[in-house]
């Protein structure tokens, strides 16, 4: 079994390996996908996707990968996922209720809906009542999609998990002494950034914003420096937010990008901390996907929030050996093809 990460302009996946407590990738691929297949993670050309998926595992490396049964991720802001509180009746917990409760937080009719939920634990004092429940949900008509193009490819897809879930697999380490800290992960995307709130060891939130991505960086230097998209694109990944590097052009050119990125977590910490009163503090702040590459993004939301941050290491729960071909930026791109995969082996994980 293996994770496949599916996205509007890039498929990945990676293979896993076990021998004891020691877990390697025996393969990983990459391929992008051209405009139109995919658009804000509906699959369009369902049959035209096929022939991608067959290539990207047929030239995985070093190792084709053979299996059929596959761990796949539903997109993001497709889905929903929360810990929300039902109450009990009669002393259960009733599936009627769930639903019910889910209705009050997704701006969807729940009969579009697929549901999965796990029960967390029950409520002490005056929330005795109540149970602590992880939702999540996604559209039919997606999740459909999504089972019908795998099998086309001759696939089988064993699980379909939202996407926050395996970032977060993979990014954060499930020893219970994290049990007391509180993350923020923030997983910048080509049109989307996701923020997800895991503290307890469990994703508490995720919300989305599509005013911040790496396409809208690379269009805010364009057009600040009178550049063209290719040039736009290459002085975002030469300078990033380093004044030392061309006067501090583009550093400069990123400024509101920053403000409006500082503002959403500050909203989202406060929001957390309001409605979540039994949740940990923030320490710390996870960067991943292709946009946390950016240079010195990690110093300048620490210098502002006064928050530990760092870039998310997709390998913290993988043993570090053989794992060559994984380095440097296409690392933090892989955080959902990995959690994925680490769950298709190991299947205790959460």
């Amino acid at each position: 079994m293996f994770g496949l990460d599916i996205s509007d302009r890039t498929l990945r996946a990676v293979s896993l390996t076990r021998k004891g407590k020691m877990i390697s990738v025996n393969s990983i691929n990459e391929i992008t996908l051209p405009a139109g297949l995919i658009e804000g993670g509906e699959i369009l050309k369902s049959d035209a996707l096929v022939p991608y998926l067959k290539k990207l595992l047929q030239d995985a490396k070093p190792h084709k990968i053979k299996g059929k049964d596959t761990i796949a991720c539903l997109p993001e802001h497709q889905s929903f996922i929360k810990v929300i509180q039902v109450p009990k009746k009669n002393g259960q917990l009733q599936p009627s209720l769930i639903k019910s409760e889910v209705a009050n937080h997704i701006p969807f009719p729940i009969e579009e809906m697929y549901l999965d939920w796990q029960i967390i634990k029950e409520q002490a004092g005056p929330n005795a009542k109540k149970l602590n429940v992880l939702v999540g949900a996604a559209p039919k008509n997606i999740v459909d999609v999504y089972q019908e193009t795998l099998k086309k490819a001759n696939l089988v897809p064993i699980i379909l998990e939202i996407e926050s879930i395996a970032i977060a697999r993979s990014l954060v380490s499930f020893d219970l002494k994290n049990s007391n800290v509180g993350s923020l992960i923030i997983d910048f995307g080509l049109d989307r950034t996701s923020f997800i709130i895991f503290d307890k060891n469990l994703i508490q939130f995720t919300s989305g914003i599509t005013t911040i991505s790496g396409n809208r960086m690379t269009d805010v230097i364009s057009k600040n420096l009178s550049l063209s998209q290719a040039e736009g694109e290459k002085a975002k990944k030469l300078a990033g937010l380093d004044p030392r590097i061309g006067k501090g052009k583009v550093a400069l050119a990123l400024q509101q990008v920053v403000d409006d990125l500082l503002s959403k977590i500050r909203e989202i910490i406060s929001f957390y901390k309001e409605h979540y009163p039994g949740g940990n503090q923030i320490n710390k702040i996870i960067l991943a996907g292709g946009g946390s590459n950016l240079k010195l993004l990690d110093r300048v939301l620490f210098q502002s929030l006064k928050i530990t941050t760092q870039r998310g290491d997709s390998l913290t729960n993988l043993g570090k050996k053989n794992i060559t071909f994984l380095t440097g930026k296409n690392q933090s791109s892989f955080a959902t093809a990995i959690g994925l995969a680490l769950k298709a082996i190991k299947n205790d994980y959460p």
